[in-house]
């Protein structure tokens, strides 16, 4: 819970494609609980790192991306992936 900075998955979903395209490796997120999903590598968008292990931040499959941290909290960062959300083509 609180601030953690996004990185980039390793094989996943590159950010220049998707609604990240405006965020930085590093920069920070806001969440609200310590939930953790699993998903398929192959739609990992950004993970954090939580007690030395790579969790997945958010994922994206085609039309459909999902985020672990609450974007409308995350300040500048939040309001980047809400406005590439809502103007994707």
């Amino acid at each position: 819970m609180g601030w953690c900075r996004l990185e980039p998955s390793p094989d996943g979903v590159a950010w220049s494609d998707s609604i990240f395209r405006g965020v930085e490796p590093g920069d920070y997120a806001y969440f609200v609980h310590s939930y953790a999903a699993l998903p398929d590598p192959r739609h990992r968008l950004a993970d954090i790192e939580f007690a030395g292990t790579a969790a997945s931040a958010a994922i994206a499959a085609g039309p459909i991306a999902g985020c672990q941290f609450h974007p409308e909290k995350s300040g500048e960062v939040g309001l980047s992936i809400v406005g590439a959300f809502v103007n994707r083509t």
